[in-house]
């Protein structure tokens, strides 16, 4: 289980769990810590053995935890720990039981086999990046070939996902090109060029081979042709995804079509001037990128919160603060584990196979094209109740009195449709052809969705705090942390130095502002018979 950063306060609230003491009611508790204490109740044996182990399961949780003196007092919150995004709550009624969690944690064991094999390839990329990895790739092999019909919609597994984070440290890429490599082992077919037009990507989901298919390798063509027949339930992998969702002119009209196709539409038609009618059947595209902070701050505005195009993605920052670099090792070579391969191949082949897609398919008594064709999955009735509770509470959250963020209603209300994708896919990959027709969703398969999707809001959060502090707050809080790591008091000309900025002035005044608010305290310094200059440190609290 990937653990997420917690404040202080929350630490606290777990240190008293553990002591089997009341927690004070107007602590400010959020996401995974608010449900975990909600569900689990220190005084039963077995809730305070399972509430251990899990505290336990982290090293540098269990340190934080239990490092506090849960008779004390609350602490405080510094402004250093201010300085995070807040997190409504889950209501209560959504929280998982006991024998849920349970279950959840042996569920899809795949996904956990795939992440340990990521950590090899992408050591020092995020937990939540290598878990995004696994989830996205079994659900890109199922190709829209499963799905959950509701009273209102058909669910199918695909997932937009879009991993956001500092360049360099967090290796993205290499957690992209892992990804990939796990993929063109299994069904390299699946898999659609980044570098596309709008117009010529329709062409392709449309189920036309490329342009010069004549001209390509007998092993080429009969990976085009196999693509041909998923058409539309292909993916895309892309470094830098929000050239997908850029206004530019060669990229217009894009994004509608990135709407349309996630939505798994029947039927998309568009009439191009140079291709024609273009026909776009069953949709389930499924998109895995990566961005920094800077570039989704420059493309993206706040029209794409509020049409509902971010609303679809799964947007994924990291928890960690610092990776430790792993050292350089030899290795036979870069290739998945062959059981791994084996798994997703033996889910790929139980599922039907869609009919060829040419000029001259054959058509049934309607005229028709063949369907392409998916099963659709069982639930258990236990598993359906989990789902409409989180549905139930997310739906409260977005109430306009509860005075949620405008921009991040459109996500809360498809956080649960993204769980169930999430649970979908478990199911398949946990599915025994032989015992049962189709998949079953059940409590476990639920469970671990919900959790995953509750990670997902976290990071939704994460991103939007990162998004919305100011560059002067951003100087603020550089400050802060650098006078938090120094061993003695810093000079204005020393803080600006180390900092590496170019604006001298923006951060002399963000100094005076820390002085300000009471955030930093101003003493002198003398070396020798030398001149007094000003220091500043942290304020005590």
């Amino acid at each position: 289980m990937t653990i997420p950063n917690i404040s202080p306060l929350e630490a606290y609230a777990l240190r008293r769990a553990l002591a089997q003491m009341d927690i004070p009611a107007d602590l400010p508790l959020t996401g995974w810590v608010n449900l975990l204490l909600h569900t689990l109740k220190p005084q039963n044996p077995e809730h305070w053995r399972i509430l251990s182990e899990l505290v336990n399961a982290d090293a540098e949780l269990s340190r934080r935890v239990l490092e506090l003196d849960p008779k004390a007092a609350p602490p405080k919150l510094s402004r250093k720990d201010a300085a995070t995004p807040m997190i409504p709550a889950l209501p209560t009624s959504a929280a998982l039981s006991q024998e849920a969690i349970q279950a959840a944690s042996s569920a899809g064991s795949w996904i956990d086999d795939c992440i340990g094999w990521l950590k090899t390839r992408a050591s020092m990329s995020s937990a939540l990046f290598l878990e995004a990895g696994a989830l996205w790739t079994a659900a890109v092999v199922i190709a829209g070939r499963l799905r959950l019909n509701f009273n209102y919609e058909s669910l199918k597994p695909h997932l937009y996902m879009l991993l956001v984070a500092p360049t360099t440290y967090y290796k993205k890429t290499t957690t992209l090109r892992a990804v990939e490599d796990l993929l063109r082992k299994v069904a390299p077919h699946l898999l659609i060029a980044s570098q596309n037009s709008p117009e010529l990507l329709l062409y392709k989901l449309a189920g036309n081979r490329s342009a010069n298919f004549d001209q390509l390798s007998a092993y080429d063509q009969r990976i085009e042709n196999a693509g041909t027949q998923f058409a539309a339930q292909r993916a895309i992998i892309t470094d830098e995804a929000t050239r997908l969702l850029s206004e530019k002119n060669y990229m217009a009209g894009l994004v509608e079509n990135l709407l349309e196709l996630f939505d798994a539409r029947q039927q998309v038609e568009r009439e191009l001037r140079s291709d024609g009618k273009l026909i776009i059947r069953d949709s389930a595209l499924s998109l895995f990128g990566a961005t920094t902070p800077a570039r989704l701050g420059m493309n993206i505005g706040q029209e794409q919160w509020h049409d509902g195009m971010l609303a679809r993605f799964a947007l994924i920052t990291p928890t960690e603060t610092h990776i430790p670099r792993s050292p350089a090792t030899l290795v036979p070579d870069l290739d998945p584990p062959s059981e791994l391969v084996q798994r997703l191949i033996e889910l790929d082949c139980a599922l039907p196979t869609p009919p060829y897609r040419d000029a001259t398919a054959r058509l049934d008594d309607e005229g028709e094209p063949p369907a392409f064709p998916s099963l659709s999955l069982q639930i258990t009735q236990d598993a359906l109740e989990a789902y409409n509770r989180y549905a139930d509470a997310l739906h409260a959250l977005c109430a306009p009195d509860r005075g949620l963020d405008e921009r991040v209603k459109g996500n809360y209300g498809r956080l649960d449709k993204l769980a169930m994708k999430v649970a979908i896919t478990l199911a398949a990959l946990d599915w025994q052809p032989g015992q049962s027709g189709v998949p079953v969703i059940a409590i476990g398969h639920w469970a671990r969705g919900q959790q995953t999707a509750e990670r997902w809001r976290e990071s939704l959060h994460r991103l939007l705090f990162d998004l919305s502090r100011s560059d002067d707050s951003q100087t603020e809080q550089t400050i802060i942390s650098l006078l938090a790591r120094a061993d003695a008091p810093l000079s204005r000309r020393e803080i600006h130095l180390q900092l590496g900025s170019r604006n001298r002035k923006a951060c002399y005044a963000s100094i005076e502002a820390l002085l300000s608010d009471g955030m930093l305290t101003e003493s002198e310094r003398r070396v020798g018979r030398g001149p007094t200059t000003k220091v500043y440190q942290l304020a005590e609290e």
